[in-house]
């Protein structure tokens, strides 16, 4: 009797130890569960965390797509990407920069982005060029800046830039050098400054809707003695394929109304309409050379050329053109903006030698287009972008460089500053 109760202890206390076992096992399990589950729902929501950043590029995307559309006040979106939705705002710093500030949320889980917009100027260079950029003993201040709008002169802003090579022997260069890395470098440079790049400069696109080269690609038709060019309101001439040059009169023409304005010098105080009476004017047209050294202060001279219904759009492309501005002087006192000479492809700028060469006011944009300068005085007034320029002698070389330029700006919008900002913060 004595021996079977000690076997029902045991078995009784055996039970108890797998029972114990058991629980102890229950509990690990619903830790391992408790533990699972909660890994599971931090991978959906990491994973959600991140489509909702995708989101969110989305409502910044669709708030510059409104901006290329014209907008010019401050405005706030909302819209979808897929199941997921974005809510923005955007903010107009100036008008040309944007703060974005886009808010994506995927299953409930917000991710919230900000960035900052802008259009580059178009033209912040009195001279820029891809390759080198050489002045052999120029020398002088031959390179200066204005502003057509306000009549403002020496406004400090007449920068020279190059992705390449800028050696100047002799002085000159105007208010500052920039080179751009990793190729550009400045030699004989009065002010440089090294900026990160290679900085991009784009070929002109050939226009959708354009009207045709004149015959041969000769721009000016003589009216009355003066030679004109009819821009059509600014829709460009398509010169594919084409060089270009420009009709020269050979005979002069007694200019009676020098500013164009329909009011005859005889009774017009202000002949340039720079806000200059000609009597304490120094350069009565406004072309950047003194009456005193000017044989054709109004600018009604041989070689001059008009522009009515601007501005004038050229358009050349194709490689190994040739743009000819020999002799002709183009748009004088006129503003830069309406003459544009947009070149795309390889080609050469040739502007005369000695007393031959040509003088404008406008833009020329050639960036793979070189130019060389040998004798004579070109002298221009707006800005050039090339891909090399070479000034043999002194002095050879005059530019004007017009600031009112930098209100040109590029059609689409660059992201320069993305960052990651609290959800808390709000679209």
């Amino acid at each position: 009797m004595l021996t079977f109760r000690r076997r029902l202890d045991d078995q009784q206390g055996t039970l108890m130890v797998g029972m114990a076992v058991m629980a102890a096992m229950l509990l690990l399990s619903a830790a391992v569960v408790t533990r699972t589950t909660s890994n599971l729902d931090n991978v959906r929501h990491t994973q959600d965390y991140s489509s909702a950043l995708a989101t969110a590029d989305a409502g910044v995307a669709d708030a510059l797509f409104r901006l290329d559309q014209g907008l010019t006040t401050t405005f706030t979106g909302t819209g979808t990407a897929g199941d997921d939705t974005f809510t923005y705002s955007a903010t107009k710093i100036n008008q040309n920069k944007w703060t974005i500030r886009s808010r994506g949320e995927v299953a409930g889980v917000p991710h919230t982005v900000q960035a900052d917009v802008t259009r580059d100027a178009e033209y912040p260079y009195a001279l820029f060029t891809e390759q080198g950029l050489t002045f052999h003993g120029n020398g002088g201040a031959n390179i200066t800046s204005y502003n057509s709008q306000t009549g403002a002169t020496d406004t400090g802003n007449a920068l020279i830039g190059s992705n390449h090579s800028i050696t100047i022997n002799g002085g000159g260069g105007g208010d500052g050098q920039h080179y751009y890395t990793p190729a550009g470098s400045c030699s004989g440079c009065a002010n440089p400054f090294q900026r990160p790049g290679p900085r991009k400069i784009k070929e002109p696109v050939r226009p959708a809707t354009s009207q045709p080269c004149p015959p041969d690609g000769v721009f000016g038709v003589l009216d009355d003695g003066v030679v004109e060019i009819n821009g059509g309101g600014g829709v460009p001439f398509n010169c594919a394929n084409q060089d270009v040059s420009f009709l020269v009169p050979t005979t002069c023409v007694d200019d009676t109304d020098d500013d164009n304005d329909g009011i005859s010098d005889v009774d017009d105080p202000d002949d340039d309409n720079d806000g200059i009476a000609d009597v304490d004017d120094p350069d009565s047209d406004n072309d950047g050379v003194l009456n005193a050294d000017d044989p054709d202060d109004d600018d009604g001279g041989c070689k001059s050329i008009r522009i009515v219904n601007g501005p004038v759009v050229i358009y050349v492309d194709g490689n190994d053109r040739t743009i000819d501005l020999a002799e002709a002087s183009i748009n004088l006192g006129g503003r830069s903006a309406d003459l544009q000479i947009l070149m795309a492809g390889t080609g050469a700028i040739d502007v005369g030698n000695g007393s031959h060469v040509g003088d404008f006011t406008g833009i020329l944009y050639a960036p793979k287009a070189d130019m060389v300068i040998n004798g004579g005085q070109l002298a221009v007034s707006g800005t050039m972008t090339l891909n090399s320029l070479t000034v043999n002698g002194n002095p050879n070389f005059n530019l004007r460089y017009d600031d009112a330029l930098i209100e040109i700006v590029s059609t689409s919008w660059v992201v320069v500053d993305y960052q990651e900002v609290p959800s808390s913060a709000g679209p």
